[in-house]
């Protein structure tokens, strides 16, 4: 398993509210998480890097010995939560950062069992070798009126609501993580990203680039390069997994 992540600022943005990080615990153990922040010229990007920092400090405090007896699945919602109060409590204490908040989704993979978590509208995706596969559904007011049957999904790239999402971190003091098992055992890439990059490029075009053999930096340098190339709109942030 190699893993490796890349964040831009795109061509309209003038500063980047994105952050990324991964951990690997040896092996084919991992810990891949994103955050696309908001709230302002400054707002965004201190959210983002605040549910970072908090998440990794949650995570950490399982110690790998004690991982296989652990229910992993609380761990992830509780780094989570733990990511929606400091950001909360921040934009309390300071003032200038009231209303700021930030997507988060994560992949967390341990000895065969594998879990994505969510808030916001930040994507998981899984290629087999075959076909693409989205692990998550974006909380947004677009994926809502898809699934009622309002509008379809080539509607909803166009929507003009469609930067509005319906669940973020940091807004309320509690938050509804949404988690899910999923299936990690063919060889494949796992791609997390922010809505800077899936905006810009379809899931058909997604699954184009993960068809190359390429390694996983070249992979991200290619994936972001392909979104500024079709107007890089927003931050764009990927991290790459091959498993």
């Amino acid at each position: 398993m190699t893993i490796t992540g890349k964040t831009d600022v795109g061509r309209v943005r003038s500063s980047n509210q994105d952050a990324f990080a991964y951990t690997e615990f040896g092996g084919d153990n991992f810990c891949a998480v994103v955050c696309d922040g908001m709230g302002g010229h400054v707002g965004g990007s201190v959210a983002s890097e605040t549910a970072i920092a908090a998440f990794q400090k949650q995570m950490s405090m399982a110690e790998e010995a004690s991982l296989k007896e652990r229910n992993i699945e609380s761990l992830l919602v509780s780094s989570v939560i733990r990511a929606n109060e400091a950001v909360f409590s921040r934009s309390i204490v300071e003032p200038s950062l009231k209303g700021m908040g930030t997507t988060i989704v994560t992949v967390f993979s341990y000895e065969g069992k594998n879990y994505v978590a969510h808030v916001g509208d930040s994507r998981a995706y899984f290629f087999d070798g075959e076909n693409i596969v989205r692990l998550t559904k974006d909380h947004s007011v677009v994926q809502e009126m898809i699934d009622k049957g309002e509008i379809t999904e080539e509607e909803a790239a166009n929507h003009p609501y469609k930067h509005v999402i319906t669940r973020v971190l940091g807004i309320d003091s509690e938050v509804s993580v949404e988690i899910s098992e999923i299936d990690l055992s063919s060889p494949g890439k796992l791609l997390l990203c922010s809505d800077g990059l899936y905006n810009m490029l379809s899931d058909r075009l997604l699954e184009e680039f993960l068809r190359l053999d390429v390694d996983v930096v070249d992979l991200c340098d290619l994936l972001v390069a392909a979104a500024n190339e079709r107007g890089g709109n927003d931050n764009i942030t990927v991290v790459v997994a091959e498993i």
